[in-house]
């Protein structure tokens, strides 16, 4: 948990990481919250890999709080702990959220770019 917390705090205030690989790390839910609590401020990272570690409900519950403020994380790789079936469903819910929104963020760019281009 070490490791996880230390890469926490520098994702705090990293602005390039957008993939973090953290599978069979034995991350605990001390440092699955440690990351989540980065995740709040965080806004390149885009995945997370945390599967077979040793996170629990109250790791993944830190997680699910912060996916609530986090809408660029969009994929979070969890198999292999030991998390219930809803709060799992809760994540991935989140995480449906996530891509919507990246997906009409990248539309809207897109949109603007075309305006103008066209406007030239």
């Amino acid at each position: 948990d070490a490791g996880a917390t230390a890469l926490a705090e520098a994702l705090k205030i990293n602005n390039t990481v957008q993939t973090a690989n953290l599978w069979d790390n034995k991350i605990s839910d001390a440092g699955a919250t440690a990351l989540a609590e980065a995740l709040k401020t965080n806004n390149t990272v885009q995945s997370v890999d945390l599967g077979d570690n040793n996170i629990s409900d109250a790791g993944a519950t830190a997680l699910a709080e912060a996916l609530k403020t986090n809408n660029t994380v969009q994929s979070v790789h969890l198999g292999g702990n030991k998390i219930s079936e809803d709060l799992m469903e809760t994540v991935n819910l989140l995480l449906r959220r996530n891509e919507a929104a990246a997906k009409k963020k990248a539309e809207t760019e897109a949109a603007a770019k075309e305006k103008e281009a066209q406007e030239k």
